[in-house]
């Protein structure tokens, strides 16, 4: 202590003072306009000038002029900014830098196409008709009565749906529609088990004619409904005993996220924010039919093996 005042007091008869510790450079980040608190940095032309370039760094075709102030998306708390060590932050650094060059692209649009007369899906599986390539693989997809129970089972239940339903609104012809071994049913009798040809109004689609057998064997089944609004068309099939377990994740992924896709829908539900698909659920969807828009409903419990698929009919181009 006595040296440390006698040292004061030899600066102060000097006129000096106590020399202080060099001051470092400081960090790009800091050199930058501090925004209001909780709101980040903003990178100045002075700052960014520090970094490397993105024709330097990134692959080719990224804007490599970084002269206009950008936002730095990084959180203020309230304590101080750290100083960043530069050994370890070289990996961040560069990976901002290129997400920083890749906004301009970004915002050009790059990868985007000429507006189309229709959706890209839809324009994707215009030509996925009749069941020739899944039927090749029975081992895989299983048959038209006996679907693999599998996610990949609803590939041909599916495809049963776009064959059946879709191609009786395109104005295909009923022989054209048929699933192969199924047959036309009056609804009435089919639920009665009584196998009788229809005559008009809601038609059946089985290969069984009673409800109970294809229920409990795990026949699909597709329904004609002439309802006042128009006709609806939907695939039933129940897996007796329910979905294995290991294959109920695959399923529902596939019936929520893949046959919109493939139908190229519109949701019209509220979408619920869960992480993965239920294994129970009831989605709405909307898809063009011609000049109009019509609904589409899938219900299903994987729990007890119920799927339903159902969709209502442009009224102007099917008749069943």
């Amino acid at each position: 202590a006595s040296f440390g005042l006698r040292f004061l007091a030899r600066m102060k008869e000097q006129g000096g003072a106590p020399p202080r510790p060099a001051e470092k450079a400081a960090h790009p980040l800091q050199r930058g306009r501090r925004n209001k608190p909780g709101r980040g940095f903003t990178l100045d032309a002075e700052s960014l000038a520090s970094y490397p370039r993105a024709s330097d760094t990134g692959p080719p075709g990224m804007n490599s002029r970084l002269t206009e102030p950008l936002p730095c998306f990084i959180l203020a708390r309230k304590r101080k900014f750290r100083r960043a060590q530069p050994g370890r932050t070289a990996g961040w650094r560069a990976a901002l830098v290129l997400a920083l060059a890749a906004l301009p692209a970004i915002a050009r649009g790059q990868g985007l196409s000429a507006p189309t007369e229709r959706p890209r899906a839809e324009t994707l599986f215009a030509d996925v008709t009749g069941y020739d390539d899944l039927l090749a693989r029975e081992d895989r997809y299983g048959t038209i009565l006996d679907p693999a129970r599998t996610e990949l089972g609803l590939v041909l239940i599916l495809r049963m749906f776009r064959t059946t339903c879709l191609g009786l609104e395109a104005g295909l012809a009923p022989p054209d529609i048929l699933p192969p071994g199924m047959s036309a049913y009056e609804a009435s009798g089919y639920l009665f088990g009584e196998r009788r040809a229809p005559s008009g109004g809601s038609v059946v689609l089985s290969s069984t004619g009673d409800i109970d057998a294809d229920e409990s064997e795990g026949h699909p089944t597709l329904h004609l409904e002439a309802r006042d609004f128009g006709t609806t068309c939907r695939i039933d099939w129940t897996l007796p005993g329910g979905v294995r377990e290991d294959r109920v994740a695959a399923m529902a992924t596939f019936l929520t996220r893949w046959v919109p896709y493939e139908l190229a829908l519109v949701p019209a539900d509220r979408p619920v924010m869960t992480p993965a698909p239920e294994a129970r659920g009831y989605h709405a969807w909307d898809r063009r039919c011609a000049a109009l828009w019509c609904p589409v409903i899938l219900s299903y419990d994987l729990a007890t093996g119920r799927i339903s698929l159902e969709t209502t009919l442009n009224p102007e181009r099917s008749d069943p």
